[in-house]
């Protein structure tokens, strides 16, 4: 996963797509490729935004956040009962976002935080091609 995290960021990189300090990468995660984008991003120097289901892992959550992530949760399910997890923690969104759940509102959200978040980068790892191609790299061919 950290190869395929590395390679969309250099493929980006090496585009002049994106710059460390100026561009904030963003993300759609369940929390694995975020927590590797966490790592990879902070030791290149960019700010990380990971959208995620409301509903997911508090653990994977609890640790994005703590490795300086801005996590945006995104769904009906957004408790904050736990005395852990507070509203400050995390970006928390409207009612009327909070009603949306699904693939369909992370992607909805993503198109909105592409207007609303200045010199952004999505990290769309369903259709970069350098997904594929860290796979062919490091993975091996089939």
């Amino acid at each position: 996963m950290d190869e395929q995290i590395c390679r969309l960021i250099e493929d980006a990189e090496e585009k002049g797509l994106i710059t460390p300090g100026i561009t904030t990468l963003l993300g759609v995660t369940s929390g694995n490729l975020g927590i590797g984008v966490a790592f990879i991003a902070a030791q290149k120097g960019y700010k990380f935004i990971a959208l995620m289901p409301a509903k997911l892992s508090l653990d994977k959550q609890i640790l994005m956040r703590y490795l300086g992530v801005e996590v945006v949760l995104v769904g009906k399910d957004l408790r904050y009962h736990d005395p852990h997890i507070t509203c400050q923690m995390v970006t928390c969104l409207s009612p009327a976002d909070a009603v949306q759940h699904g693939f369909k509102a992370l992607l909805d959200r993503v198109e909105q935080m592409k207007k609303d978040v200045e010199d952004v980068y999505v990290l769309d790892q369903f259709t970069n091609p350098a997904n594929p191609d860290a796979h062919f790299r490091w993975t091996g061919k089939w």
